[in-house]
Formats: structure tokens, sequence, C-alpha cells
């Protein structure tokens, strides 16, 4: 986990040093910022690695939802046919949490990507649990569901795609690359508000 903890800490350090005034060491800050991007031109600008960890966690989520709730609903004593109205209201929740951490993500800010680390780190772990449990249905006694197997497998898969993503030397790039535009962002807002504040005049 070298570059995902990379991350945080370049992220940590411009939460901290964006509160000051001074401009000079804001763009010392993020000149340095811009030399470990690697420039503002390739790869590193487009967020892929970012958007392939967004993807692969969803495609992992999705695997064991059906599992989820047909257990949820069997334990309840709901109809099983109807267990996608617990699969799609929670499918949305979490399609639009995870959005707006890696939009705010890609947007510089340090406290998105802990969210979406957090979201991340929750989704493999159930992925692990339900693989798992399609483990044991291979046991004589419960039978075989090989649709179950296979899902499971693929959600573990996509969850382990997604953290190498993340851990990515192009995602540290990414990272200092998207907190270089935040600090510039804060900085342009700053000259803004500058510019339109009333003088004050002395009364005499």
């Amino acid at each position: 986990m070298k570059n995902i903890k990379k991350s945080l800490v370049l992220g940590m350090i411009v939460d901290k040093q964006k509160q000051t005034d001074n401009t000079d060491k804001l763009d010392s800050l993020r000149d340095r910022l811009l030399d470990r991007a690697g420039g503002p031109v390739g790869l590193q600008t487009m967020a892929l690695p970012l958007s392939g960890s967004t993807l692969f966690t969803l495609f992992s989520y999705m695997m064991w939802q059906v599992p989820l709730w047909t257990l949820i609903f069997a334990w309840q004593g709901w109809p099983e046919y109807k267990v996608f109205a617990g699969i799609l209201p929670a499918a949305l929740v979490y399609i639009l949490i995870t959005y707006a951490a890696t939009l705010f993500t890609a947007k510089g800010y340090i406290r998105a990507f802990k969210v979406f680390l957090i979201i991340t780190t929750l989704t493999a772990l159930g992925s692990v649990v339900n693989f798992i449990a399609a483990v044991i249905s291979w046991l004589p006694a419960t039978g075989i569901n090989y649709t179950h197997l296979v899902t499971a497998a693929l959600g573990l898969i996509f969850s382990v795609c997604s953290v190498l993503c993340l851990n990515s030397a192009m995602f540290y790039r990414t990272m200092a690359f998207c907190l270089h535009n935040h600090l510039w962002r804060r900085q342009i807002n700053a000259e803004r508000r500058k510019e339109h504040r009333p003088a004050v005049t002395r009364k005499r």
C-alpha cells in the first residue's frame, strides 16, 4: 500500500499548507506537486487510475448484492421475488456516495479520498465474506451453487483490481496533479475575492 500511503500523506500536507496566505509558499508547493505529477500533460491528467478503481469497486459491489439481499429477505420472511426492492435503493445510494467521493477526490479534496478509501475497503470486505460463503457452499452437505461461486470470485478479483489501481505509481501522480489544481483554484478564488473587496475609505 506504498502509493496509497504516499497519496494520503501528500494530501494531508496540502490540506495543512493551503490555509496559509503566503503566495510564495503556495506557488512553491504547487511547483513541487507538478514535479511529482510528472508535468501538466500525460495520462495522469486523465485520472485513469481513479476512474478504473471506481468502476472496479462498483462491479465488485454488484457481485454480492443478490446473495446479501436474498439472505436478508429470507431472514425476514419476505417474498424472494421482491428482492430487487432492496437491491435497487441500496445500489442507488451506494453509487451516489461513490460518485461524489470520486468527483471530489479528483478535485483534490483529501477528505473525499479518505471516504473513497473507506468505501473501497468495505466493498472489498463484502467481497471476501461473499467468497467465503460461496466456498462453503461447495461442502457436500450444502450443495453446490456455481453461479454464486463465479460471481463471488469475480467480485474478489474486481476488488483486487480496484486496490491495484489506487496503489499504482500513476495514481500517486494523478493525486499530485489533482492537489496542484486544487491549490491553483483556491489561489485564483482568493485573488478574485481581493479584487471585488470594496475599498475602505477613512472618515475625515
